[in-house]
């Protein structure tokens, strides 16, 4: 560990406004030489891979030379940052490197400058990230370290130096509204229904909100009540064109399979079969979600399986419903 000033933990409501900092450190002194300030934080998709971005404040001065007998003041140049993206509780997700060369030399200012740092946050990086977030607040942890190069009458010497982690929060709403979508990541693709007409429309409507549900509860980790919303889905799906004994049996695999012989009757024995098998595996594997009980727990795979599953279920009867 350097010896380095140590920063404090910043709650965080809006981190485009509110600042989180840190003194500049150097190994082998006591005194810091500077400060590091975020003061903004947003994303880019364009790059590849996306990158998290954050906009450092850098104030820097010279250094106080106390090895002589009077202490005289040199002149700083910082060359190069070195970070470490952490999250959650220290565990490192991403690396990021800048060439800076900012120069301080007056001994009664501080020398300024904004650097902007870019973290790359490919798919793998994020879903590591969400597989420990599950579904809370986003908790991150910064690490800077510097080379830095001393002037004095025999020339440069160049010495380690940096920040010591910084500590905030972005709250759950602002990663997963904000900053998940910048960085190219939905979790799971979006849903685009070709709707027929009538009736059929409106219930495949109320199936797509029942998805949208489902999904909105993944991003929040509440699996249960995800998996309980694609079954909703898919009993819209079987009242969306109100013909026959399929509304009024209460056997849930008669229902389907009444449906399937009024709305699709073109459907061949195995096709039938095949459609009505996947519904049917919807409908038991959510019934956890819906009753409880300890023999299942609902994990993330298991949401964002059954989600797909059902939006296909969807997209497939979007097009074939007349």
């Amino acid at each position: 560990m350097l010896g380095l000033p140590q920063a404090g933990t910043v709650g965080v409501k809006s981190l485009a406004m509110q600042k989180i900092s840190g003194d500049i450190g150097l190994v082998g002194y006591s005194e810091a030489i500077g400060t590091v300030e975020i003061v903004q934080i947003w994303t880019t998709g364009q790059s590849e891979p996306p990158t998290l971005n954050m906009r450092a404040e850098i104030k820097l001065r010279p250094l106080i030379d106390r090895s002589q007998p009077e202490p005289t003041f040199r002149p700083v140049t910082l060359l190069r940052a070195i970070g470490e993206f952490k999250s959650p509780e220290y565990r490192v997700v991403a690396r990021f490197q800048d060439d800076i060369l900012l120069f301080a030399q007056e001994k009664h200012f501080e020398t300024k400058a904004q650097i902007n740092f870019e973290i790359p946050m490919d798919v793998s990086t994020i879903h590591r990230i969400e597989e420990e977030r599950n579904g809370t607040n986003l908790r991150v942890g910064l690490r800077l370290r510097f080379t830095l190069a001393f002037h004095g009458k025999d020339g440069l010497t160049f010495h380690a130096g940096g920040v010591n982690d910084l500590v905030f929060t972005i709250p759950r709403s602002q990663w997963v509204d904000e900053l998940l979508p910048g960085l190219r990541y939905g979790g799971l693709e979006i849903l685009e229904v070709r709707y027929g007409s009538g009736m059929a429309a409106e219930g495949l409507r109320k199936s797509v909100a029942e998805i949208k549900e489902a999904k909105k509860y993944l991003a929040e980790g509440q699996w249960d009540k995800s998996a309980l919303h694609c079954r909703m889905s898919i009993e819209e799906i079987l009242i969306s064109k109100s013909n026959t004994s399929s509304q009024t049996n209460n056997r849930f695999e008669q229902k389907v399979n009444d449906f399937l012989a009024d709305n699709l009757p073109g459907l061949d024995d195995a096709e039938a079969k095949f459609l009505s098998g996947q519904m049917n595996l919807l409908w038991h594997i959510t019934s956890t979600a819906l009753h409880g009980g300890p023999q299942h727990t609902f994990k993330r795979p298991d949401a964002e399986f059954v989600v797909r599953i059902t939006m296909a279920a969807v997209e497939y009867f979007s097009r074939t419903l007349r």
